[in-house]
């Protein structure tokens, strides 16, 4: 009776065979894609300010369509933006500002995030904090 178990499992319905693996591939791209949570914090005045990054793509800069605005003549309109790498990384890059991203005292046009880094955008000081999630698995 077992041979026959084993048959029916070995040859299953090959119709939704391939959908199930499709969808789980997919539950496992999105696990990856989530597997560590990062937010932004910096000051506003004397307001800490934290952000979650929580889109693929974040944009700062002084536009008002920016994900994070700075009202200060030092940030161009579209300054720069956080990008979630496909492997769970966080790139930061410059989008051609005028002033560009400073880390420690040297301006970079792009930078692989780690958790505790910190970069200045025209003014502001940005510390970015990155964890893993809890509970996804």
């Amino acid at each position: 009776m077992s041979d026959d178990n084993s048959a029916d499992v070995a040859t299953g319905d090959e119709k939704t065979q391939p959908s199930r693996l499709r969808e789980l591939a997919q539950r496992h791209a999105q696990r990856r894609r989530r597997a560590l949570s990062a937010e932004l914090t910096f000051k506003r005045g004397r307001t800490d300010v934290r952000v979650p990054l929580e889109r693929n793509e974040t944009v700062i800069g002084r536009d008002p369509t920016c994900d994070i605005v700075l009202a200060e003549a030092t940030a161009s309109a579209r300054h720069a933006r956080i990008v979630r790498g496909a492997g769970g990384y966080f790139e930061l890059e410059d989008l051609g500002s005028t002033n560009g991203i400073v880390v420690d005292g040297e301006v970079v046009p792009r930078l692989t995030l780690q958790d505790g880094d910190t970069f200045v955008v025209g003014d502001t000081r940005f510390t970015i904090v990155i964890a893993p999630i809890v509970g996804e698995g």
